[in-house]
């Protein structure tokens, strides 16, 4: 992998170093369940608020990283310019994990404007379809080019 060649690591350490990495992000994950179960048994009446919804894509999104890093520890290091075999497994098993930390840090963002917009007493009403449209979009795409490559394999 000209990646691989480029960093100088051999099997081995990447294999350990994999392996690190899915520690520290299951160790993270577990981190924001216990959060969000302390947060849950605090305030229950409240139902889904935006700093529990936080706390489970982090969750989500660390534990599927940890995951990928335990269960591929051969294979996390990818050369873009070959595609992959499997599209939708490769979207499914690589790219949503980010794409899930994408929304975790667009929902912080979207949290922050409507503080603003209510400071400033300014409408509320286009930040949250903004927010699903840019989700969307980023969960959209990846997924097209998948398919497209899956239809472009096919004899």
């Amino acid at each position: 992998m000209m990646l691989q060649a480029f960093l100088s690591i051999s099997m081995g350490e990447s294999e350990l170093l994999a392996y690190v990495l899915a520690v520290l992000y299951l160790s993270l994950g577990i981190t924001a369940l216990v959060q969000l179960i302390r947060i849950q048994l605090r305030l229950p009446e409240y139902g889904w608020t935006t700093q529990k919804v936080f706390h489970l894509l982090n969750v989500m999104c660390l534990f599927a990283r940890g995951a990928l890093f335990f269960i591929f520890p051969d294979k996390w290091l990818v050369n873009i310019a070959d595609p992959p075999d499997r599209p939708l497994f490769y979207y499914t098993a690589f790219l949503l994990p980010g794409q899930i930390y994408f929304t975790t840090y667009t929902l912080l963002i979207l949290f922050w404007a409507e503080i603003y917009h209510q400071a400033r007493s300014l409408p509320l009403k286009h930040l949250r379809p903004a927010f699903f449209a840019c989700n969307a979009v980023v969960y959209i795409v990846p997924l097209g080019i998948a398919v497209a490559q899956m239809q472009v394999r096919r004899p």
